[in-house]
This record gives C-alpha cells, structure tokens and sequence, in this order.
C-alpha cells in the first residue's frame, strides 16, 4: 500500500500530508506545529547572529569600582565610608595597618509597618 501526498493550500502557503484520511482539524494542527517549529528556528537563527551577539556585548554595563569616598571619622577612629558613585557606605575602624582594617556593610534598618 502506498501513500499518498495531499497538497493543501491554505493562506498562499504549501503545506504538504503524507497519508490518507486526515480531518481538516489534524491538517490545521500539523500547520500550525510547522508554523511554530519555523519561528522557533528563526527566533534562535536571530539572536545567535553575530550582530546581536555584539549588541549584547556592547550593552552591558561595566562592573563597578567603589569610589571616590567620603569619610565621617569620629575620636575613637571608627569612619563610615560612603561610595559617592553608587551611595553604598561601610563602617569601620580607621586605625592600624593596612590588613587589619575591616570594614563592614552598613543595611538600612528594617522598616517597620504602622497599625
């Protein structure tokens, strides 16, 4: 027994069923799986491009390199440093070396809902 091509046409394209008995539903349902299949293949043809590729690259921001600062420090040596770019800020104490100064992140206090 051999099988049959039916052409259909619907909306100026070509679509082609091999077999035979195929209810308009099931035609419709093959089109339309097609149909998704090729933009799926187009969408990832267009953003593995090399000019999208260089798009994305081109518009990711550097990372970020805290400063210039400013420095509160009281009497006991203990500073609050704040990044004047992004507006982060630490705490900490200013005396002695270079490797045992620690700094730690200032959070904002959790707020709290009125009743």
């Amino acid at each position: 027994m051999s099988e049959e091509k039916n052409i259909y046409h619907s909306d100026g394209d070509t679509f082609e069923v091999k077999g035979e008995g195929l209810s308009n539903a099931e035609i419709e349902e093959l089109r339309q799986k097609e149909q998704a299949q090729k933009a799926q293949e187009a969408y990832n043809r267009l953003i593995n491009s090399p000019l999208i590729q260089a798009m994305k690259i081109t518009a990711q921001k550097p990372p970020h390199v805290h400063g210039p600062f400013t420095f509160l420090m009281n009497q006991n040596h203990k500073a609050l440093r704040g990044c004047q770019s992004c507006g982060d800020s630490w705490v900490g104490v200013m005396a002695g070396t270079e490797d045992s100064i620690r700094w730690h992140e200032v959070q904002e206090p959790p707020e709290e809902e009125e009743e």
